[in-house]
């Protein structure tokens, strides 16, 4: 049985599982007990291709908390991204608010439900709900009506969901190795929890998410999420240049990229040359360091424009206050943050966590912003779940605005799982 204040974060990635453990203490804060890192085996562009292989990994990196903390891990929050998500920005009518004379919390937390009801069809998950703006009789832009008198309510919501086959083959694989899942995160909405300022997203500001293979985008506009999208173009593109252009296998292509690459080949001495071993080939290839850089620049400069018609679909018009913060592991390639404010005309920052209070020093790499963002976001959600409950007498949670899925999803999620597993933890 998990102890009731524990809290776990799954991040399934292309390249890596990560977990992460910690504990609830006091007034909102999270102690960090364990993290565990492990190659992914079986993910291809953020979709689970090969059950078996992820789950097996998902065991072992719970396994790695489980030994370092001496804790039972039985629930978690997984991270989610890929081609298969979607999103709809749309309108809809509160109808049942100011049912009292005035709008209440209680109201507020029904939107998750009326609009998963509307929007969701067979073939698709929700996986978030998030509350943009409302409208109070005819007035918008009101972040929050609690507490007004009307009947004539609207939300403005950001709709988030995800492919039933992918989602259902996510959480499947993480249940067979024996972990329930608690709710999905949108990987980049997590990273944004753990690095964008308050400032950034009241501003307007974009969290580019430079994983192994995607590149996720979600882009904040007056403290609200507006935008969020996948561009199937991530680090593993970056390293496979090198094994086809040279012949390199691709872990020598990785090792020679994290030491060597960068997007600025012009910073780099023209007399420096690195070492590629070469299939078929005893001897190495010496090449100048120069020509790698050269290489990285030109999928560097793909990457970035294909940001920057994302950015514009979102509406983004060139404006130079807006920010622009990009994290995860492969953003931290020197030169990348320069070519990027370069392309996109705007400000270009590398982010990685800093927060929650108490986040140990190996945590605070772009390449742990998911994984420590979805810590962030469940223990909001945790709060949140608390909150419905006393609000309901401790009867059954009602529907969150702010996106989690919970009890209501998994019941609808878990008769199609083929999970094989024994689901007695809890």
């Amino acid at each position: 049985m998990q102890d009731n204040g524990l809290l776990t974060a799954i991040d399934v990635g292309t390249s890596k599982i990560s977990t992460i453990l910690g504990r609830k203490v006091g007034a909102g804060q999270i102690e960090f007990l364990a993290h565990s890192m492990v190659p992914s085996r079986g993910v291809r562009k953020g979709n689970v291709a090969d059950v078996r292989a992820t789950h097996e990994a998902v065991r072992q990196s719970v396994d790695d908390v489980r030994r370092q903390s001496g804790k039972t891990v039985a629930s978690a929050y997984v991270g989610v991204t890929g081609g298969h998500v979607d999103f709809e920005n749309l309108w809809r009518s509160m109808s049942w608010a100011g049912a009292h004379g005035f709008i209440t919390a209680h109201d507020l937390s029904r939107i998750q439900t009326e609009v998963d009801a509307a929007v969701v069809g067979d073939n698709r998950r929700m996986i978030h709900t998030l509350a943009r703006e409302y409208s109070v009789d005819g007035y918008s832009g009101i972040r929050n009506p609690e507490g007004m008198h009307s009947k004539d309510v609207r939300v403005g919501a950001h709709v988030v969901t995800g492919s039933a086959d992918a989602v259902d083959t996510l959480v499947g694989s993480v249940e067979q190795a024996g972990i329930r899942v608690a709710g999905l995160v949108l990987q980049p909405l997590a990273s944004s929890e753990a690095t964008l300022t308050q400032s950034e997203r009241e501003g307007g500001a974009a969290i580019v998410d430079l994983g192994c293979g995607t590149t996720d985008i979600v882009v904040f506009k007056g403290g609200a999420v507006t935008y969020s999208a996948a561009i199937p173009v991530g680090g593993y593109q970056f390293t496979n240049d090198i094994c086809l252009t040279y012949g390199t296998p691709f872990q020598a292509a990785e090792d020679v990229k994290l030491r060597y690459a960068s997007t600025e080949p012009y910073t780099v001495r023209t007399d420096e040359d690195v070492m590629l071993d070469v299939d078929g080939q005893r001897a190495p290839l010496r090449l100048p360091r120069r020509d790698l850089c050269l290489l990285m620049r030109e999928r560097a400069h793909e990457l970035s424009r294909l940001v920057l018609i994302k950015l514009r679909e979102a509406g983004f018009d060139g404006d130079p206050d807006f920010s622009v913060v990009i994290t995860g592991g492969s953003a931290t390639m020197p030169g990348l943050d320069q070519l990027m404010h370069r392309t996109l005309g705007t400000r270009v920052r590398v982010g990685a966590p800093d927060r929650p209070p108490g986040l140990p020093e190996s945590l605070r790499s772009p390449a742990h912003s998911t994984g420590v963002g979805i810590m962030v976001w469940a223990l909001k959600q945790e709060r949140e779940l608390a909150e419905a409950r006393r609000m309901n007498g401790a009867g059954e949670p009602g529907a969150s605005s702010g996106g989690s899925m919970f009890a209501r999803f998994f019941k609808r999620v878990r008769p199609v799982l083929q999970t094989g597993q024994d689901d007695t933890a809890s």
